[in-house]
């Protein structure tokens, strides 16, 4: 057996299956739905405090006015750049607003996101 079979041997023998919060941390990232199971020792463990206030922080601006963009996959800051969703009642970036508008664009139907320059009265 060669030096590469060996490593892979050890490697598949030391191998396993991570659980969904192990997954996301392996990759540096902290899900918010993770968040919710603060007791969690592997949380605990493997989540600074500053990610967990940074984090509390970002969902705080969520979707609001010169905040983060509502989409949880995006999550940019969307400051003097606010696209409004009617629908979602919620504020979008602009590359978002775009992804959303471009269903009812192709189908002639009024758009979904807006731009606006103030806050829209909720």
């Amino acid at each position: 057996m060669g030096e590469y079979q060996r490593k892979l041997a050890a490697r598949q023998r030391l191998a396993r299956v991570l659980t969904p919060t192990e997954g996301v941390l392996a990759l540096g990232g902290v899900k918010t739905r993770d968040l919710q199971f603060p007791n969690d020792p592997l949380v605990q463990r493997a989540i600074p405090a500053a990610v967990l206030i940074a984090n509390g922080e970002r969902a705080a601006r969520k979707g609001k006015f010169d905040g983060n963009c509502n989409r949880t996959a995006c999550q940019e800051p969307i400051a003097g750049n606010n696209w409004w969703n009617e629908g979602t009642r919620a504020y979008y970036c602009q590359r978002c607003a775009h992804l959303i508008n471009e269903w009812p664009a192709q189908r002639g139907e009024a758009l979904i996101c807006f731009a606006v320059t103030e806050p829209v009265a909720q």
